[in-house]
């Protein structure tokens, strides 16, 4: 009675599954769902394999490629940007024979294009504007794709258009725009800025934005503080500028319902304002603080909010402090 354990015909590749989408900020892992066996009962070692689409001569073709050190039942994936098959192969331990028994074929879908991982980075203007020199909103943070691609930039100034319909507002594209800084000039009214991004070769809007700017032009209405400021926003004229060191905000990313916690060291005794913003300006929360010398802690509670990325402003006199803020559940 012959045997032979190492044949595929008596080996199973079992299932495996991917729950999905991919998140490239986040662990992904391709589970098994009924693991490979022998139907001899005896112990199996597994590898995992990539589909890769190749370009040669002959045309554009698709192999598997083995993955490195994958004898697991799970497999975990990272740094995709493109959309992979998977498959689990499998074999007897201690056979020399191929991998050849399989699960089957799980696809994770990857759209790289999608807003929902591109950010659009910060953006500031120091002011106030000069007509008679250079001024240019430069980049705080600049934008970038969570799956580590390169991206491409468009700006874009606010307008105020009247119709028939009365006074309204839109975005209107700026040429030649593709930059993380913007030299603006000839402006005879306060205009607003902001910049989006999108991942470079995507024929998709631009639609991962930045933080929104106003530029002052008439120094009158408000010469120390260009940064967008919309309604609500606190009182911060009749604070002192404090001398303090470097601000640490934690926890992040922060949980809603809980609290953000704002240390740092003062020199003198003073006030500070802290706001909590999106990325278009509208405010969310307010707070105002008395600050003593000597090391400060500050407690902001998050309630009310939805997840996302926000800004969290800290108003020192007339001088506004931004830091990036993302919430979750």
């Amino acid at each position: 009675v012959m045997i032979d354990p190492c044949t595929d015909e008596y080996i199973d590749g079992g299932l495996i599954e991917f729950e999905g989408p991919y998140n490239p900020t986040d662990d992904n892992t391709i589970e098994n769902d009924e693991e490979g066996f022998s139907y001899y009962d005896l112990e199996v070692e597994y590898r995992w394999y990539a589909g890769v689409v190749t370009d040669d001569d002959e045309g554009e073709g698709f192999e598997w490629v083995a993955v490195d050190d994958s004898n697991s039942e799970n497999l975990d994936i990272e740094g995709l940007t493109e959309t992979t098959r998977y498959v689990r192969r499998v074999r007897v331990v201690g056979c020399n024979t191929p991998f050849s028994a399989e699960s089957n074929v799980v696809e994770v879908m990857i759209d790289p294009c999608t807003d929902e991982y591109i950010d659009g980075g910060l953006i500031e203007f120091e002011g106030p504007y000069n007509p008679t020199d250079d001024n240019t909103i430069e980049s705080d943070e600049e934008g970038f794709s969570y799956y580590d691609l390169e991206v491409e930039y468009r700006w874009y100034a606010g307008v105020v258009t009247d119709d028939d319909e009365g006074e309204g507002f839109e975005w209107v594209a700026v040429d030649d725009s593709n930059s993380e800084n913007l030299d603006i000039e000839g402006l005879t009214e306060t205009t607003s800025y902001v910049r989006r991004v999108r991942v470079a070769g995507c024929d998709t809007p631009f639609s991962a934005e930045s933080n929104v700017i106003e530029v002052v032009v008439d120094e009158d209405d408000n010469a120390d503080n260009s940064q967008f400021a919309p309604t609500g926003s606190v009182a911060n004229s009749s604070f002192a500028v404090l001398d303090i060191e470097d601000y640490l905000i934690y926890p992040v990313p922060a949980k809603i319902g809980e609290e953000i916690t704002i240390d740092f060291s003062s020199e003198v005794d003073g006030e500070l304002g802290i706001r909590l913003i999106n990325l278009n300006g509208a405010i969310y929360q307010t707070e105002n603080f008395n600050v003593t010398a000597g090391l400060n802690i500050f407690r902001m509670p998050i309630v009310g909010l939805k997840p996302g990325v926000y800004l969290l402003e800290v108003i020192n006199g007339h001088l506004s402090n931004y830091r990036r803020i993302i919430l979750t559940n």
